[in-house]
């Protein structure tokens, strides 16, 4: 059964009932019961624009994955992914998205151009195999953000130097923290360790 309409307006985050961790939930299924053939039911923007060209006349499981991919690259880079006319959708059946490093935070940049290149290929066959595939692939990306990009135990120890040394005056990105925590900070307005302990906790949350 396909969705038909991933998007970050029918996703939601609760706690698991068992575990209480984080869970992510995928809702509105109303367009799950649509004929394969209508390859126009869904949201512009998220909906595979190479749908119904060359010999995908049916709505498949790569449309699926692609809405994923735009779904992902709205929370990479805040904006819907554009074309090289400056458009919402590609102007030839061969037209890639445009992919900038400048578009994501510098130390995962290169790898998320790398992503969506393939996430949003007008290729299938130059797109990720299956939900699994993304999946570790984007994991990745992420995997070593903790240790800074930096060599494990060294890193850390240098961090922690830097955070012992760290007073009101001092840029974040020198107060020792990790590059995870640096992007999730991005968006809160302190740049110094005393302007960020000055700022309420709803707004960094």
């Amino acid at each position: 059964v396909f969705h038909r309409d991933i998007k970050p307006a029918n996703l939601g985050i609760s706690p698991d009932p068992g575990t209480r961790k984080p869970r992510l939930t995928l809702f509105d299924l109303s367009l799950a019961s649509e004929p394969l053939e209508n390859i126009t039911s869904g949201t512009h923007g998220y909906l595979d624009p190479f749908l119904g060209k060359a010999r995908r006349r049916q709505y498949d499981r790569a449309a699926e994955l692609y809405a994923v991919g735009v779904t992902l690259f709205e929370m990479a880079a805040g904006s819907l992914p554009w074309w090289s006319a400056g458009d919402g959708s590609p102007a030839s059946p061969a037209d890639r998205v445009v992919l900038t490093p400048s578009s994501f935070e510098s130390p995962v940049a290169g790898a998320l151009v790398e992503f969506f290149g393939a996430a949003l290929a007008p290729r299938v066959q130059d797109r990720f195999a299956g939900a699994e595939q993304m999946a570790a692939a984007w994991l990745e990306i992420f995997a070593s953000l903790d240790e800074g990009g930096g060599s494990g135990a060294d890193d850390a120890a240098a961090r922690d130097q830097a955070a012992d040394v760290a007073v009101l005056d001092t840029p974040l990105v020198r107060a020792g923290l990790s590059v995870r925590a640096l992007s999730g900070l991005s968006r809160v307005p302190a740049k110094t360790v005393g302007e960020l302990l000055g700022t309420p906790p709803m707004q960094i949350n």
